[in-house]
């Protein structure tokens, strides 16, 4: 009796070291490691900087200055923010565009296509819609858009409400409209305001949402503004004030996606520190949402993967080191080199170890399963912002032909595409629609893919 009690307590033991002393272990050994990621991960300070995210989320109200908008969204905020309707802000609201009346095309051509063959239509959209379509110009006075308190340890961005932002690009029949009535510099100074909020969301905050709506609002206007050169080179010698520095190519740390990917990496962090203090919740929720094809088996780990949903752990430092080796490659120096040599910038795909890796998940089951299908594709998002790039580049090209005079623009067409070219993408010619193309990195092809650039070329 005594030797099986002596056996039996041996057991225990040997399973309280393999079960939890080990994987325990293992767990601290594996955040010891990913203390270089961590720290290339860590969200930067509170954005400074003249803030127009007051002005963002009250665009579809009348409003006068920086110092109202502050104190309506103090007041009020919180109702603004969720999108209910403010009695206390009724007579301030704004018409609100239906039915696509502020829409005019995917690309500068189509644009002003369009609006020439609907002039009347997009004239009254325009007079109707015009306090909003001052309030979005007005926008571009401010140097960056970002929320306020953060970063913080609270929030989740996938809850997060969202300001107005679709109404960014409802700017474009306004400037059509001008020029294709002959308001040709307020026409291109309404697309340069454009571009100029664009750029300022490149630093907006939190996340990757801000950066990317600035990059489409960086491609829509920077379309409308060639069209309108092309058809008029002229102006290209003497664009409006507005215009000043917005045209620039963007350079490789303002293509760089590593700051949205801080902002969303402190997300998941705070996300895991909440499922922590009940991970039978977290565990309980997991079996009941995620999908088979969220574990699909690749070589038994979907299969590992499965068996761990129900097992009631969590370690919320454990769980970020793992997911820290997915994010961190947007803020390593490599992906700076590859962004200066215009290279396709490639995710490396999760890797999720061998035996040990396995064995500590035992401590953090419920953070490996998050960890290893939370992976979103952030090359898409990379390869976004490079094309945004190509396409300045193209548009710089062009407005350096139309300076030229005209006999002379056929001539200098290969040095200069060469000239705005890249180690990695060549500038090419497309004689059949008399425009400046190049290779994109993102794939598909959709209204917020970066467009040619046309050139008036005889």
């Amino acid at each position: 009796m005594k030797k099986l009690f002596f056996s039996l307590l041996l057991l225990t033991v040997a399973a309280a070291v393999l079960l939890y002393a080990v994987p325990q272990h293992l767990i601290r050994q594996e955040t010891a490691a990913a203390q270089a990621d961590l720290a290339l991960l860590a969200a930067a300070p509170e954005t400074q900087g003249k803030n127009g995210i007051d002005a963002l989320w009250l665009l579809a109200y009348q409003t006068e200055n920086d110092a109202e908008r502050t104190a309506l969204m103090k007041e009020h905020g919180a109702a603004v923010q969720k999108h209910e309707a403010v009695p206390a802000l009724s007579g301030r609201a704004l018409p609100q565009p239906e039915n696509g009346e502020l829409k005019c095309g995917n690309s500068g051509r189509e644009c002003l296509a369009a609006v020439r063959e609907n002039t009347a239509q997009y004239r009254e959209a325009v007079r109707k819609y015009a306090a909003l379509i001052g309030n979005i110009g007005r926008l571009s006075d401010y140097e960056t858009f970002a929320q306020r308190g953060w970063p913080n340890d609270e929030d989740n961005l996938s809850t997060l409400p969202l300001p107005p932002m679709q109404h960014l690009f409802y700017t474009a029949p306004a400037a059509a409209l001008d020029w294709t009535q002959g308001r040709n510099g307020e026409a291109l100074a309404q697309t340069c305001r454009g571009i100029r909020t664009g750029r300022a969301l490149l630093t907006g905050r939190p996340g990757l949402l801000f950066p990317m709506i600035g990059a489409a609002l960086i491609r829509q206007n920077t379309g409308l503004a060639a069209a309108m050169l092309a058809e008029q080179p002229d102006w290209a010698n003497r664009l409006p004030q507005e215009c000043g520095g917005v045209f620039a190519v963007l350079d490789a740390q303002e293509q760089s996606i590593c700051p949205a990917v801080r902002d969303e990496f402190r997300s998941l962090a705070n996300l895991y520190r909440l499922m922590e203090k009940s991970p039978m919740s977290a565990s309980l929720s997991a079996a009941a949402n995620l999908a088979e094809t969220d574990l699909a088996d690749d070589g038994g780990h979907g299969a590992f993967l499965k068996n761990l949903m129900m097992v009631p752990t969590l370690n919320a430092a454990h769980a970020a080191a793992r997911s820290s080796d997915y994010y961190a490659p947007a803020c390593r120096p490599a992906a700076a080199d590859i962004l200066a040599q215009d290279r396709a910038l490639a995710w490396p795909a999760p890797t999720h170890g061998g035996i040990k890796e396995k064995w500590a998940c035992l401590a953090d089951a419920q953070g490996c399963v998050l960890a290893d299908i939370g992976t979103p594709d952030f090359s898409t998002y990379a390869r976004r912002m490079q094309d945004t790039a190509m396409q300045q580049r193209a548009f710089q090209a062009a407005l350096a032909l139309h300076r030229l005079p005209a006999e002379r623009r056929r001539a200098a067409l290969a040095e200069t595409l060469a000239a705005h070219s890249t180690p990695s993408r060549k500038l090419v010619w497309q004689e059949d629609t008399q425009s400046i193309g190049f290779e994109r990195y993102e794939k598909r092809t959709n209204r917020i893919a970066a467009e040619d650039i046309p050139v008036a070329i005889k």
